[in-house]
């Protein structure tokens, strides 16, 4: 019995060697037949063909050589890559060989990847993938991005996006013809990121996750002059509009600059802020109806008074014990705020400065150049019920008018949400 099963043991043996070398001997000459190919133009241009059949993906190259470096390596300049998703141009790629066999399942294996000068433009609408055709797969071990341009074009209300010097080193990186990046991870940075009045610089992703149904990305950047740290997810993968959530903590930025990209004009409101924002876009919104709202504390905050603003009105503020006032400012100090800026658009959801003494208090919002605001001075007790004293300011940066607010607009401004 015991010599049957060692005589198995050696069959199994056997087998299993013969196996490995069969395995090994199908992927050397697949590696072999894939260098053949690539450097026959006929028989590359029919791989190619049967490849990208019904896939929705063209490719165009300029010089393609492969030469023998740690192992044999494809070299391409100017590699032009049209997908339903994305344009994507390259100055110069270099590439290992790819695996023969899988090739002519539709599927192209690649170990490392060096992009240099890519430049990747996002149409408008993607374009659908004819059906009938098996999608490309590609799927890479390594992907090293170095000195790139992410573009897309303006969409109706949606100004140009664009990304400038753009580097990544991406790990298992899978792309599907007609559905674009569904699995990878890796870091990115960015030297800046600009789309309408909008621009952040030093982008900075330590982890980021792209998948079929999300991508994921955390990292820290620098925007309206502070800095931030946070997560964006980009959702709704599959279907007509992404959508993107993003939740960002900004230290020490500037509102003055945050109220002009939305709104483009110069703000009556300055002041340094720190604190939470969080952003919703795309998926089921009409294009440029994204919505930023931020919790925050504004410090050196001011209001521009303006010179149309009557003479008694600043004699009185300017002796208010709640407030200072100061070369036509009024002086917030430290102050609670949350804003919700839309396009052209930043509402003053509560404003809440805590004086010598009472609250001052302010809800209103901000439009092009016009400010519309009601600024309370809280009542120490039951202000929910009690209106108390407040002016309404109205107009443009540097020329408000003021009048005094009536209960009606006074109650609630200032109370806890």
């Amino acid at each position: 019995m015991a010599g049957r099963w060692r005589r198995i043991a050696r069959w199994v043996a056997g087998l299993a060697v013969a196996g490995g070398v069969l395995v090994g001997a199908a992927t050397v000459s697949g590696a072999w037949l894939a260098r053949d190919v690539l450097t026959d133009a006929e028989r590359r241009e029919a791989l190619l063909e049967r490849l990208l059949d019904g896939s929705g993906v063209s490719v165009d190259y300029g010089d393609l050589q492969v030469v023998r470096k740690v192992g044999w390596t494809v070299l391409v300049d100017d590699l032009t890559v049209v997908t339903p998703t994305a344009q994507v141009t390259v100055d110069h790629a270099e590439t290992d060989v790819p695996g023969f066999w899988s090739m002519w399942l539709g599927r192209v294996d690649l170990g490392s990847v060096r992009l240099d000068g890519l430049s990747v433009t996002v149409p408008k609408r993607p374009v659908p993938r004819k059906r009938g055709g098996m999608p490309l797969r590609v799927v890479a071990d390594v992907v090293l991005v170095r000195d790139s341009t992410l573009r897309m074009p303006a969409d109706g209300p949606l100004p140009e996006a664009r990304a400038d010097g753009v580097s990544a080193t991406l790990t298992r990186l899978v792309f599907v013809g007609g559905k674009g990046l569904v699995g990878g991870r890796g870091t990115v940075a960015a030297r800046r990121w600009r789309t309408g009045r909008v621009e952040v610089t030093d982008v900075v992703l330590d982890d980021v996750r792209l998948g079929r149904r999300e991508h994921r990305l955390d990292g820290r950047l620098r925007m309206a002059g502070g800095g931030a740290e946070g997560r964006l997810t980009i959702g709704n993968l599959s279907g007509e509009r992404p959508s993107v959530h993003a939740e960002v903590r900004v230290r020490d930025g500037d509102l003055e600059e945050l109220v002009m990209a939305a709104t483009g004009q110069t703000s009556p409101l300055t002041g340094k802020l720190s604190g939470e924002f969080e952003v919703d876009a795309g998926g089921d919104r009409a294009p440029g109806a994204g919505v930023t709202r931020a919790d925050v504390v504004l410090t050196d905050g001011a209001l521009a008074l303006g010179g149309s603003v009557p003479p008694a009105l600043k004699a009185v503020l300017k002796v208010a014990p709640f407030v200072e006032v100061k070369r036509g400012q009024v002086l917030l100090g430290p102050t609670e705020a949350t804003f919700v800026m839309s396009e052209g658009v930043v509402e003053v959801e509560r404003l809440v400065h805590q004086g010598k003494g009472r609250p001052l208090a302010a809800r209103g919002a901000i439009r092009g150049r016009e400010l519309d605001l009601v600024v309370r001075l809280v009542p120490k007790k039951r202000s929910e019920r009690r209106a108390g004293v407040g002016v309404v300011m109205q107009g443009t940066a540097g020329a408000l008018s003021v009048r005094k607010a009536t209960d009606a607009e006074l109650l609630g401004v200032g109370d806890p949400p």
